[in-house]
């Protein structure tokens, strides 16, 4: 499915109707391989299983797009299926909450569990998805890194404009 342009704000921020991301080639796969210039391998690489995030903190720059698009799960599957295969050793996941929603976040850290478990993820979580599930995934995952921003521990913090979030640390500092 193709993106429907629904509003254009300025000239980089474009807002669509619908929340999927178009399949294209999966990363990772021999065919994105092959397109490189450089033939290197490489133990570490970024990636996203979402784009955008569903608060709209007043701090944050991932706040741009009015929805989240969601990755496809058989397409991240794939995906993570194609990082086993290029022997990635650390992965940084960089979605803004991993998988975009709770249960999209298990699923996501189920399949690493299942299909690298050598390999280290790195990610971003907010304290109140934590439930006794997510719990016993994360203690099977090889996280190196499970990022909480401290901010969104005080519940007053997502709902401030971004200058008064600024102007009031700036007080304390």
């Amino acid at each position: 499915m193709f993106f429907q342009k629904k509003q254009i704000y300025g000239k980089r921020h474009v807002v669509y109707t619908n929340s999927d991301i178009p399949k294209g080639i999966p990363l990772f796969s021999k065919t994105i391989e092959d397109m490189k210039d450089d033939k290197q391998k490489e133990d570490f690489a970024w990636y996203e299983t979402v784009r955008g995030c569903a608060y709209n903190c007043g701090y944050c720059g991932h706040k741009t797009r009015n929805n989240l698009g969601y990755i496809d799960l058989e397409n991240v599957a794939e995906e993570i299926k194609n990082i086993k295969e290029q022997g990635i050793k650390r992965l940084f996941i960089v979605d803004p909450i991993i998988g975009g929603n709770k249960q999209k976040g298990k699923q996501v850290l189920r399949m690493c569990n299942e299909q690298i478990p050598d390999t280290k993820i790195i990610a971003y979580l907010r304290p109140e998805m934590l439930d006794d599930e997510f719990v016993e995934i994360l203690s099977s995952c090889n996280l190196e890194e499970m990022r909480f921003g401290i901010q969104t521990l005080n519940p007053a913090v997502p709902r401030m404009g971004k200058e008064q979030f600024y102007s009031q640390n700036k007080r304390r500092t």
